[in-house]
């Protein structure tokens, strides 16, 4: 089992509307969205980086500029 561990982080009132907009139309927690969302985007990231060392150009799924490390 993996270990939880609980954090905070800031984001804008509307981004929380609506997340909590979804939640509640999808009988979900804020917390289990936030956790799916989170983990795609870091498979979508590491999948980018993964490219960019084997040679294949592309634009980072954040929006982030490679700063060749």
């Amino acid at each position: 089992m993996q270990r939880k561990i609980p954090t905070t982080f800031t984001i804008d009132l509307d981004l929380l509307e609506r997340l909590t907009k979804v939640a509640a139309n999808e009988r979900l927690t804020r917390s289990f969205i936030v956790r799916v969302a989170l983990e795609r985007e870091l498979q979508r990231y590491e999948a980018s980086a993964r490219r960019a060392k084997s040679g294949v150009r592309s634009t980072s799924p954040l929006g982030l500029k490679a700063t060749g490390r």
